[in-house]
This record gives C-alpha cells, structure tokens and sequence, in this order.
C-alpha cells in the first residue's frame, strides 16, 4: 500500500512548514553545518524530502538524489543540472544536519553546497545550457487576455466563494489572475499545475508586455477522464488564447564537473550529537473522539510538543517503523485496527532546540507504544509478496551511453485516458524494476520489483498508461455497461502492467521473494493510564 494517511500528513505538513521557512529575517551565512551525518540511505527506506525544521536547528533530507541535493542546494529545478555521472538520479542518500539559530533559506543553501563540496567532493560550474521546457507563445487566434486596470492586489487567487467554486464545476481547479505579467505567470504555471510540466519550466516567449487580469479553470490531470475535463494546456490556448509547446531553450545551467559516489566517512561526534531523545519527556493518550475526522494540522508545535490525533495502533507502529506495505507488518492481533487515539506529547527540554525532527519522533513514538501498549517485535526475514519483472517479447532501444540514466514520470496529454508517461533513459532492467513502483505505486501497492529479465545492458525507453483512478473508474464503468475493455484500444484506459507487456514486451508478475517483516510479538489493546 501506499504510505499511511497520517505518515503522509506528517510529511505534508513537515514540507509545509519547510516551504515558509524562508521567511525569517536575513542572517550572516556560517560556513557550514554545526554537525553533519551523511549516509547512503537503506535500501527500502522511505523515500522523502523534508528541509529546515524552523522549531528546531536541525535540517533532513532522506531518500534523496545527488540531483535533488544539488537542486537544493543551488535552488533550481533537476531539468537545470548537467553533466555528472549516470547515478545522480538513481542513488540515495540521508543527509541530517544542524543549523545555528537565525539562519535562513539562502544560509541553508550555502551550507549544503559546502557539505556537498566536503563529503562528496563536488564540483560544478555554472553555464548556459539548451533545456527541455515548454514554451508559451501567443496562439494563432490571437490573445484572450484583459489589459489590467492596476487595482486589486497582484497574483492568483483561488475563489472564496461557494458559488465562484460551484461555477467552476467540481472537477475543475479555478484560479482568478490579478496584474499578472507574462514572466510570472510563466513562473506561477509548473509550481501550481506542476503535474503537467512534470518539473520543467515554461519559457514566456508570448512578447506581451504589461500587466493582465484573466481567470483560468482546468482539470486535476486524475480526473481527465471526466466529462468535461480539460487540460491545462488546452485551458490555457482556450480561454487566455496562449500556446504551450515543449521546446528546447538557453538557460542558466550548473554543470556537475566531478563528484564522489560515495560520501567520505562521518564523524562519530557528530552522529552522535544528532541522534536525538529516544522517548518523550511527557505523553498523554486517550481514544479518538467517535466522530472525529482524520487530522490535516501541522503535528509539531511551539516548545517540543507533538500532537497527533485519529491515529490506529497499526498506523502508529507503521510511521514508527516506517513501513508501507501492510504485508510487512505480521502477527499483529485484530484490534490494531479497531480504536483511534489522540496523542499528545512533549519532548525532552532539548528537543525543542536541537533534536526535534521526524526521525526523533519515530524513535520516540517507538519507545511510548513499548511503554504504555506493552509493545514487544522484532525483525524476521520471511517469503513476502513482490513482483517480477520478465521479459516477453523485448522491444526497447538500445541506450545512447551518454544520457542520464533515470526515469520520469510526466503528463501525458495527447490521450486524457492515458494520461501517465514514464520515460527512462540509460536505464538497466535493475534501475527500471526498482523504481518502477514508485513511478506507478497505486499498481504496486508499496511491494518491491525485482529484474528477473535476464535482460543485460542499459535502454531508452518510454512506457504510457493510465494513472490508477483514471484505469479503475474507466474499468468499472465499462464492466457496468457491458463493454469489454481492450489494452489494444488506443483510445481506452491501459492498466500500468498491460502498457509495459504492450509497449515494452516485459511483463510485470507476482512473485514471493524473502523480505524482511515486523513481526508482533505482544501489543495490548489499551493503553496503560496516563
């Protein structure tokens, strides 16, 4: 299964207050980290991107690229990073540091480019570049915009109003513009529908000058299959009268010279003075209130506290353990899924400083479940649910050796029932089949892929499917009214595993293959009293 609801509303609400850091006051950027621990990231580990704790001195990034640490570092998108070696987009790595108080955004940057220079030995030089992008051009029928009469504050804004938002349908995203140019509308378009530009920039190449007012409404690329449904970029040449087309454009590059694959060695010290409390100074648990709803709030709060509510025992052991796949938590009595409960808790003096970061709190929350449900696991190594990937009837291109070797997932619009693109380049049978669940995780169901392929060298290659909720409600309203969907219909659904036997000639296969599991060895129902 994918990561759990609150896993991922604490990541969302991390990379949250991660995204408003930025706003604190100028500060002199220090050289480096105070202390810095830099490892190639676990095999299966979760793979997330957090950033600056503001409560606290401490910066994380896990399951991250050589590439995204670099676009971090210096600020701009991966499209925007030449050179290197094939494995800055494949390889991982946890970097956790600390910080002192007051820095900023721009001293964080500065920091993580001496600790990529330190650890990894990176070397890169700044250049202009031809980048894959889009541009926007004026379309043939003229533009659609409003010259700006200059009142009314600058920017887009989605509609307060119950009946602007009923206006627009309940498929559509609307967003009302207010003196926007044409250069920042071309900034604001990836960051709001970045699920079409799969992170590529889009150039203004419209030559319109001045300020506009206008109002835009598409469709969340999930729900293309929707009556109705319109993609941003036929929203765009249809209602604003402007044309996006991907291109090929001169842009301020970092070129990666030369860099380590390997980090060099930590220092114990400073792994030791990140590690963090291992338990809660105070914690409180009760049952969730019978109506409650599921939380959205930010868990980490002022002082060291961390509040997180309507969460399940399984839930709970499955953020303190990390664990995606329901299959990898065994043993587990019935009633880990019967009763939510409220948790709130402070963190010792320290952590409010220092320490408090996501994985303090999974340890911490480690240690309470033991404590107050009597929690007793460990680790097993057992015959665990996977997927194969075979070859069938191979048909992939050899690579051209001097591409990157990675895979993207981008918005494919030409087919609204289609509308997943994953295009590899330099990619080995092994990169496809590890990343592959990622790239497609609602057919995965967060179980690994293995090559068994047999399949030797490295290929280019792209793979176009249905993304899962387009393919499920499109199967079953075929299945309603008696049709018979076909993988062979250009213009239906395809399922992720039909497209890569059609398109590719592999074929993806359930398998069980030794994994490691968390197996419950005792939990008690309730929690001993506060």
């Amino acid at each position: 299964m994918s990561p759990t609801p609150l896993r991922g509303m604490l990541l969302a609400a991390t990379a949250a207050v991660c995204s408003s850091f930025g706003q604190t006051a100028p500060a002199p950027a220090p050289v480096a980290f105070i202390a810095a621990d830099v490892h190639v990231s676990a095999p299966n580990g979760q793979r997330m991107l957090i950033g600056a704790f503001p409560q606290s001195d401490r910066y994380e990034m896990r399951g991250a690229t050589m590439l995204q640490l670099i676009s971090n570092a210096w600020g701009i998108g991966t499209d925007r990073i030449a050179g290197g070696p094939g494995w800055l987009a494949l390889n991982r790595y946890d970097v956790i540091a600390s910080f002192p108080a007051g820095s900023n955004q721009e001293t964080l940057k500065s920091m993580l480019k001496a600790l990529l220079a330190d650890r990894f030995k990176l070397a890169v030089h700044n250049d202009i570049r031809p980048i894959q992008a889009f541009a926007m051009t004026v379309a043939k029928g003229g533009s659609k915009l409003k010259k700006s009469d200059g009142t009314g504050e600058s920017g887009c804004k989605e509609p307060e109003t119950n009946a602007a938002a009923s206006q627009a349908g309940p498929s559509l995203i609307n967003f009302v513009c207010h003196k926007m140019t044409m250069e920042e509308f071309a900034a604001w378009a990836p960051a709001t529908a970045g699920g079409y530009f799969g992170g590529l920039s889009l150039v203004d190449q419209t030559k319109l000058d001045g300020a506009w007012d206008f109002t835009l409404k598409w469709s969340q690329r999930n729900q293309l299959d929707q009556p109705d449904s319109i993609t941003f970029f036929a929203a765009a040449e249809k209602q604003l009268g402007l044309k996006i087309d991907p291109t090929k454009a001169p842009m301020p590059a970092i070129v990666v010279d030369s860099v380590n694959e390997k980090p060099t060695d930590n220092d114990p010290a400073a792994v030791k003075a990140l590690a963090g409390p291992t338990e809660f100074e105070l914690a409180v648990i009760k049952p969730s209130p019978p109506d409650a709803r599921p939380q959205n709030g930010n868990p980490f709060l002022p002082g060291g506290r961390f509040e997180l509510r309507g969460a399940t025992l399984r839930e709970l052991i499955q953020i303190a353990w990390e664990i995606q796949d329901d299959s990898k938590l065994v043993g587990a009595p019935s009633y880990i899924d019967k009763t939510s409960f409220d948790i709130v808790a402070k963190a010792p003096a320290n952590g409010a400083t220092t320490n408090l970061s996501v994985a303090s709190i999974e340890v911490m929350i480690q240690s309470l479940l033991k404590d107050r449900f009597n929690l007793k696991v460990h680790n097993e190594e057992r015959q665990g649910d996977a997927w194969a990937l075979l070859a069938v009837k191979p048909k992939m291109a050899k690579a051209d050796p001097s591409g990157r070797a990675e895979c993207k997932s981008v918005a494919s619009t030409a087919n609204p029932a289609r509308n997943r693109m994953v295009t590899c380049t330099n990619t080995t049978m092994a990169q496809f089949a590890a990343q592959i669940p990622n790239l497609a995780g609602g057919y995965f169901q967060g179980k690994p892929a293995f090559d068994s392929t047999g399949l030797e060298g490295a290929y280019d290659f792209k793979v176009n499917f249905s993304g899962i909720g387009i393919y499920q409600r499109m199967s079953t309203a075929a299945s309603a009214s008696g049709d018979q969907p076909s993988a062979t219909d250009p213009t239906g659904a395809i399922s992720a595993f039909e497209a890569i036997q059609q398109q590719l000639g592999l074929k993806i296969e359930a398998q069980k293959r030794p994994t490691t599991v968390l197996v419950v060895d005792h939990v008690d129902e309730n929690p001993t009293n506060n």
